[in-house]
């Protein structure tokens, strides 16, 4: 995500949450930096608190809110937001409303998909599962 890594002290914004995977992932990996994640779901918001719960992270805190609606009373170093801001009525008032959130010389990390990169991607996927034996359980097994 960031060449050379998170930094300790970082303020990390993670605009869109959902469940917290990454975001919890990234806060357990990263304690002495500072995680913020906004999602509008409350059933989201609760299965990220109880995820970062389970696995004892409390370098983090989970917003109800969502962009461009929601405004926070602090900026970061680094502001990520991954699959939302496509999805938004005004795209780019939600690219606006991530580039106010960033601190000076901030950091935003951004991905975005259309429904062509995921036809590709779809097609892909079903492609490889064709041409693959077949398994008996997940692949990492």
């Amino acid at each position: 995500m960031v060449e050379g890594g998170l930094r300790d002290g970082w303020r990390v914004l993670d605009a869109g949450c959902g469940t917290g995977h990454t975001l919890v992932g990234l806060a357990k990996a990263h304690p002495k930096v500072r995680f913020v994640g906004l999602e509008p779901s409350g059933a989201s918001r609760a299965i990220a608190r109880r995820l970062a719960d389970d696995h004892g992270v409390t370098n983090l805190d989970i917003v109800d809110g969502a962009m461009p609606h929601t405004e926070l009373d602090q900026r970061f170093d680094l502001v990520y937001s991954y699959g939302v801001v496509h999805h938004l009525p005004d795209p780019r008032a939600g690219l606006e409303w991530l580039c106010r959130h960033l601190a000076e010389d901030g950091l935003l990390h951004l991905w975005l998909y259309n429904d062509v990169g995921e036809a590709r991607r779809m097609r892909d996927r079903e492609l490889v599962q064709l041409l693959s034996p077949p398994t008996k359980g997940p692949p990492w097994d």
